[in-house]
């Protein structure tokens, strides 16, 4: 799966979790910031 595949599902408005040490999903982060079309994503 890519990691824009990974980041498909995820909609405007989603609280999202992100663990903030070395195991920081960084490809998915940025897959998701290259996401025009979300809004009001709380991370």
């Amino acid at each position: 799966m890519t990691p824009e595949e990974a980041v498909a599902g995820l909609r405007s408005g989603m609280k999202i979790f992100v663990h903030g040490a070395a195991a920081t999903p960084t490809p998915l982060l940025d897959a998701m910031a290259r996401r025009s079309d979300l809004t009001d994503v709380t991370i």
